[in-house]
This record gives structure tokens, sequence and C-alpha cells, in this order.
């Protein structure tokens, strides 16, 4: 079983270090003090390296990067504004990248491309007419900050132009389109000849159909008169 062992003297620990915080590694730790100081420690050595230090409030909000060499945090302002910062531990550098002017806090990395974080800038005041107390209701909002200058915004405009390829198969889809619009032309052209053949040939057996009628009239007319005698003399007559 593993012995404890203390990572900080006795002197220092009078200061009341709080939420320690492991990092990926398992080589590091970061905590924070009643000083208003952030601290991290070499595990294997001991060694505490100062973070960075408030004026205003303790440094309560802090998280490690996916690779454990970085540190994001919220640093309380004098206008009781928390910023954000990001400490380098190679370089044991801060560097700011929020501007005070409004409270952000819950830094969170997101595979080294991205830093998530909370931030109260939101402000839609309601009208009222008869009183002046505004509330201010859904001020927290979700941002994004990408870590590399290559990296882009998740929430970047999309440009609508179309490209080459896209341009060459509307160019194809257009053609595909006229051609088969030829054909169902072709089509259409080719039913209206078979009906009109049709009812060129149904004209043609009614013409038959009614010459031959009249001639069947005749005929008949022929016999009657026959079967009649003087009647072909009384109608010359």
């Amino acid at each position: 079983m593993a012995v404890p062992r203390r990572v900080r003297s006795r002197r220092a620990a009078a200061r009341s270090a709080s939420r320690p915080r492991w990092s990926p590694d398992s080589k590091k730790l970061a905590f924070s003090d009643k000083t208003r100081t952030l601290w991290w420690c070499d595990v294997a050595g001991g060694k505490l390296t100062r973070v960075d230090k408030s004026e205003f409030g303790e440094i309560h909000d802090y998280t490690w990067a996916g690779d454990s060499r970085w540190i994001a945090y919220s640093r309380p302002g004098a206008n009781n504004f928390s910023r954000i910062a990001l400490y380098s531990v190679d370089r044991n550098q801060v560097t700011t990248v929020s501007n005070g002017m409004t409270d952000d806090f819950g830094p969170a990395f997101d595979q080294g491309r991205y830093l998530f974080f909370v931030s109260r800038r939101t402000i839609d005041l309601p009208a009222f007419q008869y009183e002046y107390a505004f509330p201010y209701a859904e001020t927290d909002k979700l941002y994004a900050m990408t870590l590399r200058d290559t990296t882009a915004s998740p929430v970047a405009p999309r440009s609508d132009e179309e490209d080459g390829v896209a341009a060459g198969d509307d160019a194809k889809d257009s053609k595909d389109g006229k051609d088969s619009s030829k054909s169902k032309a072709s089509d259409k052209d080719k039913e209206h000849e078979a009906l009109g053949d049709r009812s060129r040939r149904h004209g043609r057996a009614r013409r038959r159909a009614r010459g031959a009628g009249r001639t069947l009239r005749r005929s008949r007319r022929g016999r009657r008169q026959a079967r009649v005698p003087g009647a072909r003399s009384s109608r010359s007559r």
C-alpha cells in the first residue's frame, strides 16, 4: 500500500489548499489556496509552481487540457467579472483570452481544437411601463474559442457559391433533362401520329359503311317497286 506524501510544507498548508485536480497524465496536480493563488505541483519531485494570483477573489474555476500541458481558468477582476486565461506549463506563461467586459467562466477543452466557456453577455431587457427594476433573464450562453489560428470557427458562415464539379453536375443534369424532354416530345409526336392514323382508318371505315348502307337501301327500294305492278310507270308519270 502506498504511503501518503505531503506535497506542501506545513507553513504553506496553513493557507488551506483546496480543489485539487489531477492532470490527465496523472503527473501533475493543480490546486488553489486562500491567498487567491493558483498552483500546480510536479507529483514526482514535489516542486510547486505558481500559475497566477488574483487581487480580487479566489480562483476556484480551472481545468487541465487533454495533453496536460495547459490549464484554463477564470480569474476574478476588479469589476466582479471573471476573465478566461490560459496557462502554458512548458513556458510558464499566462495568456488572457477574454477582455473582462463580460463575466466569463466554466472553461473546458475540446481535444485541443476549441475552448468552450460560459459567458453572461446576453442582455435582453423587457419593457415595463410602471416598474423600473429590470430583471435579467437567461444571460448565460455557451461560447467556443479556437485554440489555433488555422482552426475554422464551428459557426463560421458558409459560402453558397458552387464549385466546378457542382456546376458540371448541374450542366449534366440540365443536358439529361433536355434529352429526356426531347425523348418525351418524340414519344408524344409518335402518339399523335398513331392517333391520326387510327382516326383516318376509322373515317374510311365509316365512309365505306355509309356507302354500303346507301347501296343496300337502293337495292331494297328496287325490289319493292318490282313487286308492285305499275309502280314504276305511275311514278314516271
